[in-house]
């Protein structure tokens, strides 16, 4: 019996903190990233003055930033490997949406300053 009073009362407590959590509108996404020094495309292993990251977003969350950061470059400023694929770029942030229909962005950050940088080259 008072196993149930304490038990009620805490699992209606944690339940109202998984909701507040979820009111926040945050959502959880997945990628990779690759820390390093140098640049990309010539990267070292990073040291203390040189250290960046490169961060690679999935599927999803890269469709909503590609919706986002329209239109789709031409020409010169395009940095896409297929024709038939799909550029958008703002800032340091890439996305791609293939052919297939996938997308992926990247972006990165200077970890000794905090300036934001590419996160892939062509």
């Amino acid at each position: 019996m008072n196993l149930k009073i304490f038990v009620l009362p805490l699992f209606l407590l944690s339940s109202s903190c998984i909701l507040a959590q979820d009111a926040t509108g945050y959502k959880n996404f997945s990628g990779r990233y690759n820390i390093y020094g140098g640049e990309l495309g010539d990267t070292t292993e990073p040291k203390a003055g040189d250290k960046k990251i490169a961060i690679e977003l999935d599927s999803k969350i890269s469709k909503e930033i590609f919706d986002s950061i329209g239109p789709d470059l031409h020409g010169s400023q395009v940095c896409v490997a297929d024709p038939k694929d799909r550029y958008r770029k703002k800032g340091n942030i890439q996305c791609v949406r293939s052919h297939d229909g996938s997308y992926s962005c990247t972006f990165g950050f200077d970890m000794i300053t905090g300036k934001s940088i590419l996160g892939s080259i062509c």
